[in-house]
């Protein structure tokens, strides 16, 4: 496998001199002297790519070497190659000579290049469309411009930027700037998450491996702050250069970081806001906990494996005392004597390290169970399994338990088999307690017996619930219920993952256990030696075998993680998720499935544990008795009040590193309860050196950069933000925004955002995730060095971004290619305006210039109706968050209406027509307007690209209309709003619908016509259309715009019912075809094609001439004596 390298040591574009040649992966290195996929050179194979003409199988290639550069047309000239010297120059074509008529010609004339010459002139620009533009419209718009707000969710501040930021970011940029167009001012502030384990282990690293047990909280925090420092910066820049408009000077809003000391002040605030409500409170709870980590996780935190493996593991657990009502119960059932022979609860797991701390077995109360006999053994002891499975035969291990059958030998009801009473599953049936010394202190109430609970279920294992409170949320549910203690419940693992089986809860095991399992790791050992303990004392009903199931995972290490019970911080969201609900029912989410996820999500949340055990974080500022460790915390309103004036002065740093914290904290907060009208609270204290979870951190975020009170207009993220950052954000500004406010006022519910907005992940073309080891990463900075910014960013609106995106060379070859299309219309549009002057009015207003309006033809005014539809579907798409369409709208409009059909048309009128004939000013003008709608639709997509034609039109023809005097930014333009006047009537509309079918019908068999070489060009023929007799008249008129559509050297358009001239005339001429008419074309009755007796006219270059030695009519005219 290929080492993943720097593009520099691949592209001769970036690095110079002989490289180091990069194989396909799985090639071998060829002895040949050819290129395996065409003809070239070896030495030369670096310089084929997929993007270019060589036809090379990118799907062999490492992603990485197909961004070599190429000098192929293919690639638009994204590319600055200068020439290889080395190659054997080709000869010269011989140019033909010019015309003697080519100066009275129209050519084109623009220095706006057809190549973007991306890598240079994109980075010249880059200043103007992003900190420049940005701070423009901040000032500018001060009064009376409408705010929006794109509120920016920082990402992590760890690692390199991958294509799903620049997703991300070219997402939120789209906005933007197209709101800016709108008139809006834009609020946009971009900002990182710093803090969190992550960052920490690498400031762990930077001490190394022999200096970490000695590290303090100084030297972590520090390392820390400086690792999450320097991934900023290199991130920004990267960023920067993407385009994203923002404020990167720093002269208004700049950026954000969570680790800035006023965005802790504004997040100990919200946190306050929630002390103040009674959300927070400190308990025992199971949570997940990351023993790679060594700190409770919240669920936000957690991504799940659908292929751990687990042992699976059926227990028999021997009743010690069944219940006084089961027992009755098979009294009545006349199975009396059933309750004096040995019975077994069979549970089922697939954590056996959690065995050592059952308390419990679960059974449903309104579940009947059964008790089996084995037909091979009648006097072995009888097992208990739901009487549901039995029947459905939905265990498979039942045919192993009992391989020659079993019978139901009595049933009883689950409630009444609540209190039987078990022995412990690491004991054996003959285990007495004065067997071990330790043991023979009295049980805790409730010790192994059963207990009733409503999360059992029938979907898998036996009916019967293995339960161990201290490592199970329904587990502790039900245990305290019963009205028992997590205190009085047995918990050995400590938080490595390891048995420690000296802790006061172990003493209910034999010694010889607590000595076996005792600093053992539950996943390195554990679980096989505790079934090595249950096959000793006869516990397995059948052998364990190997599971394959959905297991949690650390989202940061990749290491499974357990549920332990533990001293955490909680928000209590029982009430708080009902607030949230309904804060969130008037927002709009794209896509619109995205709703039932995050509210579902909202709606079995009951509590989020919001402590970490890390030092790199913002402190839960609690205070503790200095006397007794399991004294209770001093944590209020007004502590957290205090705490939060010193953090916003001082940063979080104060916490963890003045000696003052204690002294000062606790004697503000006294001052602020006797203002308060309350005691004070007397004592020596310790502070507390738990952190809040990250989540928490970045869910604040409304709170520290929105401006106070406001609502943000769009939050765009990742689908995986439903669980997170999404759901955060809405959780803390209800809770700090809902109540009561600090006056006593009701406040009703608000989410921080009006709209979210999701979008899925980068994949490759096979549907992988981006990977190293299968070398499919494409790395966007190797891209932009390539063909630039915008490639990628039209790549980026061309994808359905809601669903997961795929990313490959072949499409970013795609992206370049369609883009290149676009360049090169905007060219030809401009290029034909240099002699045109458009009106210097700073209105956005569109109005027709009188002189010209009777010189639009029937094609310059369906290209206006088409611009216009045009403008208003990309609006609509921009609107609507939907970027494919607009995508799809400028692919179609440039390609179709302009490319193929307009700049087709009216070639011949702008290049032969005279220069200031009012009709070839009327095809200027309109010219200018879709090159206008074109330049402005893109921009916010296309910014380089717009910025680039901008700056051309600006030198060369004069300011767009609407563009502010000293416009430096094609982006300070209005969004084209164009008159609904442009749009063709029903009439005008179905005349150029049947032009365009006959266009389609005609070009089908004059493309027949040249493949058989019986014409050259179409230009060579003329067409005769014949109307039937009830056809409208006007459509007569039609002739010279299907003879410009259709590039034909004459067209003419009769009635049947009369007789024309020129019918007569051509029937003296060859008959190319006789074309037939297409079905939904009712008004005409015949086609026919024609060769023309005319001749090539040397100045226009039509078969409009009478004979070779003269000139057209029209040119005649034109150049009126001979050159």
């Amino acid at each position: 496998m290929l080492s993943r390298r720097p593009l520099r040591a691949i592209s001769p574009l970036l690095a110079r001199g002989q490289q180091r040649q990069v194989l396909p992966l799985g090639l071998q290195r060829p002895q040949a002297p050819k290129c395996p996929h065409c003809p070239q050179q070896q030495q030369q194979q670096q310089q084929c790519s997929p993007l270019a003409d060589c036809s090379h199988d990118s799907s062999s290639k490492s992603y990485r070497a197909t961004f070599a550069t190429t000098t192929s047309s293919k690639n638009a000239g994204q590319q600055n190659e200068k020439p290889n010297n080395k190659k054997k120059a080709k000869k010269k074509k011989k140019q033909k000579p010019k015309s003697k008529y080519e100066a009275s010609v129209n050519l084109p004339k623009t220095e706006f290049p057809m190549r973007a010459s991306a890598a240079t002139r994109e980075v010249e620009s880059v200043d103007a469309l992003t900190s420049q533009l940005y701070n423009w419209q901040r000032e500018t718009r001060k009064e009376g411009a409408e705010d929006f707000i794109l509120h920016d969710g920082p990402p992590y501040a760890n690692g390199d930027l991958h294509t799903g930021h620049f997703l991300n970011k070219s997402l939120k940029d789209f906005i933007n700037r197209y709101q800016l167009m709108r008139g809006k001012r834009i609020h946009y502030v971009p900002g990182w998450d710093t803090h969190g384990l992550p960052i920490e282990l690498k400031a762990l690293q930077l001490a190394g491996e022999q200096a970490r047990p000695s590290l303090d909280a100084r030297t972590i925090r520090s390392n820390a702050q400086s690792c999450a420092e320097q991934t900023m910066d290199k991130q920004r820049q990267g960023i920067i250069r993407w385009g994203l408009m923002g404020d990167w000077a720093r002269q208004s809003d700049g950026w954000y970081s969570t680790m800035d000391k006023s965005y802790e002040g504004h997040q100990i605030n919200v946190f306050r806001q929630m002390v103040k409500r009674g959300l927070v409170f400190r308990g025992l709870k199971p949570v997940y906990w990351s023993y790679s980590s060594g700190t409770a996780l919240a669920e936000a935190e957690i991504e799940y494996s659908d292929d751990h493996v687990s042992p699976s593991c059926f227990v028999d657990l021997t009743v010690r005392k069944l219940s006084d009502a089961a027992a009755a119960q098979l009294q009545s059932a006349g199975s009396g004597s059933l309750h004096e022979q040995a019975i077994h609860l069979t549970i089922w797991t697939t954590t056996p390290w959690t065995l050592p701390s059952n308390v419990a077995v679960c059974v449903h109360a309104e579940l009947e169970y059964a008790l089996l006999a084995d037909n091979a053994n009648p006097t072995a002891p009888l097992r208990v399994i739901a009487k549901d499975i039995v029947e459905r035969e939905s265990l498979p291990e039942l045919s192993k338990m009992y391989p020659e059958g079993y019978t139901i030998v009595g049933c009883v009801p689950g409630a009444a088999l609540e209190g039987t009473t078990y022995l412990s599953p690491l004991v054996s049936d003959y285990f007495d307690d004065s067997d071990e010394a330790e043991t023979t202190a009295k049980l805790p109430k409730g010790l192994y017996s059963v207990l009733c609970g409503a999360h059992v279920s029938l979907d898998a294992g036996t009916g019967l619930v293995h339960t161990a409170p201290m490592h199970g949320q329904d587990d502790a549910m039900v245990w305290q219920e019963y009205g028992h203690e997590l205190l009085d419940c047995p918990l050995v693992v400590d938080s490595k993952g390891c048995f420690n089986m000296h802790e006061d809860k172990a003493r209910f095991l034999p010694s010889h256990v607590r000595a076996k399992l005792h600093e053992v790791h539950i996943h390195q050992g554990g679980n096989e030696a505790v079934l090595e303990l249950l096959q000793d004392f006869g516990r397995l009903a059948v052998p364990s075998t190997s599971y394959a199931h959905r297991y949690p995972y650390d989202w940061r290490t990749k290491k499974p993680v357990i549920i332990m019970a533990t001293d955490q911080w909680f928000v209590n969201l029982a009430t708080l998720k009902h607030d949230a609900k309904k804060a969130l029912e008037p927002v709009d989410l794209v896509p619109a499935s995205s709703r039932p996820r995050l509210a579902s999500m909202l709606q079995g949340r009951d509590q989020w544990c919001i402590s970490r055990q890390r030092y790199w974080g913002v402190p839960i500022p609690a205070l503790f008795p200095l006397e007794s460790s399991d004294g209770e915390p001093w944590l209020d309103e007004y502590v957290v009040q205090a705490a939060q004036e010193a953090i916003s002065e001082n940063g979080s740093d104060w916490w963890f590193l003045s000696p003052e914290v204690e002294a000062s904290i606790s004697t503000r907060a006294n001052a602020l309860r006797v203002q308060a009208g309350l005691t004070e609270r007397s004592g020596h204290w310790v502070r507390g050196t738990d952190t809040l979870d990250v989540w928490f951190d970045s869910g604040c975020s409304w709170s520290a950069v929105l401006p106070e009170g406001a609502q943000a207009d769009v939050y765009l993220e990742g689908s995986d933000q439903h669980r997170g950052w999404f759901q955060s954000s809405l959780l803390t500004r209800v809770a700090a925004t809902s109540g009561e406010n600090d006056a006593g006022e009701p406040m009703e519910p608000t989410a921080p955002f009006r709209h979210i907005v999701t979008h899925g992940f980068i994949l490759d073309e096979h549907g992988r995730k981006m990977s190293k080891s299968l070398g499919n990463i494409i790395e966007p900075g190797d891209v932009i060095r390539e063909f630039g910014a915008d490639v990628l960013r039209f790549w980026v609106a061309s994808t359905n971004f809601v669903d997961d995106v795929a990313i490959s060379p072949e499409l970013i070859r795609e992206s370049s290619d369609n883009l290149r299309r676009v360049r090169n219309v905007m060219r030809f549009l401009l290029g034909n305006l240099f002699d045109f002057s458009p009106s210097t009015s700073s209105s956005a207003t569109v109005t027709i210039p009188e002189d010209l309006k009777e010189h639009l033809e029937p094609i310059d005014l369906y290209m206006l109706d088409r611009t216009y539809h045009f403008v208003e579907a990309s609006r609509t798409a921009y609107d609507e968050f939907r970027f494919r369409s607009v995508f799809s709208e400028i692919v179609r409009f440039t390609n179709a209406d302009v490319s193929a059909l307009y700049s087709a048309s009216v070639k011949d009128r702008l290049y032969n027509a005279a220069a200031d004939s009012p009709s070839r000013k009327a095809c200027q003008w309109v010219s200018f307007e879709v090159l206008q709608a074109l330049t402005l639709v893109s921009a916010p997509i296309l910014a380089f690209t717009a910025q680039d034609l901008f700056k051309f039109a600006l030198q060369e023809v004069g300011p767009f209309r609407g563009a502010p005097t000293d416009a430096f930014a094609v982006h300070q333009i209005p969004f084209p709003d164009l008159p609904a006047g442009w749009v063709l009537d029903d009439v005008a509309r179905q005349r150029f619908d049947t032009v365009l079918a006959l266009r389609q019908q005609v070009n089908r068999s004059l493309d027949v016509l040249r493949s058989q070489g019986s014409i050259r060009s179409s230009e060579e023929a003329e067409l005769f259309v014949t109307l039937r007799s009830d056809a409208p008249s006007d459509l007569v008129s039609f002739a010279s715009t299907l003879e410009a559509v259709l590039l034909l050297a004459k067209c003419e358009v009769s009635q049947a019912s009369e007789q024309s001239a020129g019918l007569d005339a051509a029937s003296n001429l060859e008959v190319l075809d006789t074309v037939p008419v297409p079905d939904d074309v009712s008004d005409v009755a015949e086609l026919r094609l024609v060769r023309t007796s005319k001749t090539r006219c040397e100045r226009c270059r039509r078969h409009t001439a009478p004979t070779e030695d003269e000139l057209c009519p029209r040119c005649a005219t034109i150049v009126p004596e001979p050159l």
